[in-house]
């Protein structure tokens, strides 16, 4: 695939995605101590998958097609989005989960 049609796909993505990050990114910020609205869950998978991703950026061990030239690394803006991609899949991945075991679980027993 070439550079143009990459950004065709993301420019066409960017809308279906963005209410998912949004609600996501919500979620941690109406996290406050001692409150039950929000989760500060969301907040620590991102950090966490923001790090992963610079570690892997740093090793140069976070393979990608587009073709830069030398000398070039991969910039902030790319890894921040690529570690709050990856925290919300798995955030979500996570929910699912939690949902999919809740649902095959026996009822309580009185």
């Amino acid at each position: 695939m070439t550079l143009e049609i990459l950004t065709l796909i993301g420019v066409f993505v960017i809308p279906l995605v963005l209410p998912v990050l949004i609600g996501h990114v919500k979620q941690a910020s109406r996290w406050r101590p001692g409150r039950r609205s929000g989760s500060v869950w969301p907040l620590v998978t991102d950090v966490a998958a923001i790090a992963w991703v610079w570690l892997l950026a740093r090793g140069d061990l976070l393979p990608y097609d587009v073709a830069t030239p030398d000398g070039v690394a991969i910039g902030w803006e790319a890894i921040v989005l690529l570690g709050l991609t990856l925290g919300v899949l798995c955030t979500l991945g996570y929910d699912g989960l939690e949902a999919l075991l809740k649902r095959r679980a026996p009822p309580p027993q009185p």
